[in-house]
């Protein structure tokens, strides 16, 4: 469970500094788009 936290928190960092977000995007999938990244 504390994975998924984490992983959520990086997604924010992550979409927040940009390219890194297509990394965390093909990790995460769907739940990103869920989220409203686009």
């Amino acid at each position: 469970m504390g994975k998924e936290l984490a992983g959520r928190k990086a997604n924010v960092l992550v979409g927040q500094l940009g390219p890194s977000t297509e990394r965390s995007e093909r990790e995460q999938g769907p739940e990103l788009s869920e989220k409203g990244t686009g």
